[in-house]
């Protein structure tokens, strides 16, 4: 009989737990090691973990008692919480708080790489308001947290039926270079000293800010070099390489980025998410950071289908598409409403 395997989380994993996001790659640990650490205790539903090295204050209510184990030098674990004294959502919609989580970049220490420690986060007071109140404040978040989810789950749906789709109809057909039918910008990077979190034209330097379909806008500059036109795919050229999102307004494009456009952006977009295993290659090069460069990005392969095929998935995916973007415009309202709430909730 083999050993049993276990997740294993990092400071990364639990960023993406809390954005609800899937792991891609996931690291494990084995039986062995799993039940040595059992024995002092592992965390359960209803604790929280906060990244606290490196990307800090990412906060994640664990919502299941499957069994994993975490980093333990980068992650502080609130456990054993008195749910007769706060509510474990509580807590967690107060740690995402904007005024708990700049408390939390005031206490910080470090200057290369900050950390948030145990001792500083014990000394921070809360406000904890009756059960009924917190129960209050717990249901109109989690209401719209419930509306996002529903969205974002629709929108998986949609994206894998056009992928399933696509499989269906390009599997068995010759390929082409990708510069035989879209137009690669490859990103240039502006002076530092003109980026900022206001003014000026939305700047994406890698993949950092992709999300599901569209990037998360956090940083502007005041002067562009390579632009991405509303609508283009952007394309992740430095590791991890292969990764894919579409521009939902003109943006500035750093070196991190390639923005593609085409006649048929979502044949396109759906031959590169098919085949984004084809860029492991650049990955897994043998340099510390893998990339492609634009001759062998114009040398990608895709189906070298006729126009008429094309045009039938392009019709039905392009549909598809824009209900993506109408609910993804929807989520980033809510997420905006989310957030007037946690300022009058919390401050």
């Amino acid at each position: 009989p083999g050993f049993r395997i276990f997740p294993f989380y990092r400071g990364k994993e639990i960023t993406l737990l809390s954005l609800g996001q899937k792991i891609s790659d996931l690291l494990y640990i084995n039986d062995r090691a799993y039940d040595d650490i059992k024995a002092n205790g592992v965390p359960k539903e209803n604790d929280i973990l906060i990244t606290a090295v490196g990307t800090i204050g990412s906060v994640w209510l664990i919502d299941h008692n499957a069994p994993f184990y975490f980093k333990d030098g980068n992650i502080i674990w609130l456990s054993s919480i008195n749910a007769d004294i706060a509510l474990p959502k509580y807590l967690k919609y107060l740690l995402t708080s904007f005024a708990f989580q700049r408390k939390i970049d005031e206490i910080s220490i470090g200057s290369n790489q900050k950390a948030l420690t145990i001792d500083a986060l014990k000394k921070q007071e809360i406000d904890v308001p009756a059960l009924n109140i917190q129960q209050h404040i717990v249901d109109i978040l989690g209401t719209l947290d419930d509306k996002i989810e529903n969205l974002e789950e629709i929108n998986s749906k949609l994206q894998n039926y056009c992928i399933a789709k696509y499989r269906l109809l390009f599997s068995d057909v010759e390929r082409i270079p990708l510069s035989n039918i879209a137009v690669i910008t490859m990103g240039q990077s502006p002076a530092g000293n003109t980026l900022n979190e206001k003014d000026g034209v939305i700047f994406y330097q890698g993949r950092t800010d992709f999300g599901f379909r569209y990037p998360t806008v956090r940083l502007f500059t005041t002067d562009p070099k390579r632009m991405a036109n509303t609508g283009d795919i952007l394309l992740s050229v430095r590791a991890p390489v292969g990764d894919v999102n579409i521009a939902a307004e003109d943006c500035c494009i750093g070196r991190g980025i390639a923005a593609i456009s085409s006649e048929y952006n979502s044949f396109v977009y759906y031959s590169i998410l098919n085949q984004k295993s084809d860029f492991d290659i650049y990955n897994n090069s043998g340099t510390i950071f893998g990339s492609i460069n634009r001759d062998a990005l114009s040398a990608f392969k895709i189906p070298a289908a006729n126009i008429a095929l094309i045009e039938k998935f392009e019709s039905v995916a392009s549909e598809m598409d824009k209900i993506i973007h109408n609910n993804t415009l929807e989520i980033y309202k809510l997420r905006a409403l989310k957030q007037v709430y946690l300022h009058k909730f919390f401050g």
